[in-house]
């Protein structure tokens, strides 16, 4: 996050139910704007894809960025 986003803030938040896990990260940073993913975003995206999950990537007003990672849980 420093390091790509230039942030001073970063959030991490994670929630699960019986169902599925929900991550949020979130950064006060300089954005992703029209920018292309990078290769760790995609990665992270095609993981969460596997099982079924989702990513999300949108901007964090009044600046940064917002990736919200959504995965099932396996039946017990």
């Amino acid at each position: 996050m420093v390091r790509h986003a230039q942030a001073s803030e970063v959030t991490v938040e994670v929630n699960a139910d019986s169902q599925q896990v929900v991550a949020r990260i979130t950064d006060n940073g300089v954005g992703i704007g029209d920018q292309h993913r990078s290769s760790g975003l995609r990665n992270l995206t095609e993981r969460a894809q596997a099982p079924g999950g989702t990513v999300r990537v949108t901007d964090n007003q009044p600046h940064g960025t917002i990736v919200e990672l959504r995965a099932p849980l396996a039946d017990n």
